[in-house]
């Protein structure tokens, strides 16, 4: 629970990056990608034990490298931002989906894909075996209080 929160609060801070893999990198391209893109406090994760980018990574002071299967909320939040490779976020999705939730529908979108979206859908369920949106997220605001604010000296009367 606390490290699908810890992604989606990366994501929702736009400090979330997947890239395709990191088979292309060498040592220049890989200095050049942190200092323009500001990666200088990262933690990257792939798929799995990857000792070429560990021995480019050990190089800075502040950035990281875990495989999908170590990664922790401590790791993350230590980290400004969070470079994930595809294999790293297809792990990480069957790790953190066990209860069969993963979307595949190609109707559903986030929020913030379509700003058009519809208002009624946003606060709703999606529930994939029905492929339908269902019941509230948000429970409702509790009801206003029907006892009368006490006066708190006798000038108030």
């Amino acid at each position: 629970m606390g490290l699908r929160t810890a992604l989606s609060c990366k994501l929702a801070q736009g400090d979330l990056t997947v890239v395709e893999d990191y088979n292309d990198l060498t040592e220049t391209n890989f200095s050049d990608a942190v200092t323009s893109l500001s990666l200088q406090s990262s933690l990257f994760v792939d798929g799995f034990e990857n000792d070429y980018l560990d021995s480019l990574v050990s190089g800075f002071e502040k950035i990281d490298f875990k495989p999908a299967l170590l990664l922790h909320v401590y790791g993350m939040l230590i980290r400004s931002k969070l470079v994930l490779s595809l294999q790293a976020v297809r792990i990480l999705e069957e790790k953190l989906c066990e209860d069969n939730r993963i979307v595949t529908d190609p109707r559903y979108e986030l929020y913030h894909q379509n700003m058009l979206l519809d208002k009624s859908n946003l606060f709703k369920e999606f529930d994939p075996k029905k492929k339908e949106l269902r019941g509230r997220l948000i429970p409702e605001l509790p009801k206003k209080s029907i006892r009368h604010k006490l006066p708190m000296s006798r000038q108030d009367q």
